[in-house]
């Protein structure tokens, strides 16, 4: 037997959207449970109750291993050949108002420059960094994204601008930086800004320095929950009230150009990984 079941939560101010699907069978007293849980941002596959824990410390093992850091290191090369998905997968992350702007033309936008920085986490395990902005009068303030930031007339690339803004914002070097990749520009109509979003890693043990002025809150997300997280929805991201599609990761909030970008992200991992 099947049963559908969908729920709404408010947390934070936040309406987020569960779906639960429970699967029923009935066999020497034996009922197994399957659970897709929207706003955990992770599937997870109840065992049967007759299964050892032999059977699931495997199975988690297996899956673990490739998100260990220095095993995402030797993915690299791979990242780095795969054909990007480019806008069709960023798409999937807009909301519907979003993509009424596409065939408007962009007039000088402003340059901007954000990365996806892989480090290794406190027990060996795939991380990288979001950032919560601080409060100012902006269109992105407060928000979860990247960090990163306009470009100056002082960077010679957008690549450099990246790591100086990461610098500036968070205290990594730029000679830490590796370079794995960049994926395609995107606009972001709010602010006018023109993104290059680059992918990279850094193996250096670095304390972070936040430049308070512009960052709230350092998020490290773990690249396993990041690869298991499930598209929802709310309501509650945009004064207009539209349905936005989002992430929860880390227990924060993720839309918009960051999640149109993760979205892409996720593809090229998925691939590489798969």
């Amino acid at each position: 037997m099947i049963l559908l079941c969908i729920f709404e939560e408010k947390r934070d101010g936040i309406v987020i959207r569960q779906n639960k699907i429970f699967f029923f069978r009935l066999h020497f007293s034996v009922i197994g449970i399957f659970t897709l849980d929207c706003w955990g941002g992770r599937s997870r596959l109840g065992s049967w109750l007759g299964n050892t824990t032999q059977q699931r410390q495997a199975k988690t093992k297996n899956n673990g291993f490739i998100m260990q850091f220095h095993s995402f290191l030797e993915f690299v090369p791979k990242i780095q050949e795969l054909r990007l998905p480019g806008l069709s997968e960023q798409l999937t992350m807009a909301p519907a108002i979003r993509k009424q702007l596409l065939d408007k033309p962009i007039i000088n936008p402003k340059k901007a420059a954000v990365i996806c920085l892989f480090y290794e986490g406190l027990h060996g395990e795939t991380c990288f960094y979001l950032i919560r902005r601080s409060s100012y009068p902006g269109v992105h303030s407060n928000q979860v994204g990247f960090p990163g930031g306009q470009i100056d007339s002082a960077d010679q690339t957008p690549w450099d601008a990246a790591k100086r803004e990461l610098w500036e914002e968070l205290g990594i070097s730029p000679q830490q930086v590796t370079k794995i990749r960049k994926i395609p520009p995107l606009y972001i109509p709010p602010s006018h800004f023109w993104v290059d979003c680059f992918l990279g890693y850094s193996t250096a043990k670095t304390e972070l320095n936040l430049d308070q002025n512009e960052v709230k809150e350092v998020i490290s997300v773990s690249l396993a929950e990041f690869i298991n997280a499930i598209k929802s929805f709310t309501n509650q991201v945009e004064s207009k009230g539209v349905e936005t599609p989002i992430y929860m990761l880390s227990d924060n909030t993720v839309w918009g150009a960051t999640a149109m970008m993760l979205a892409e992200i996720k593809s090229i991992i998925s691939q590489a990984l798969s």
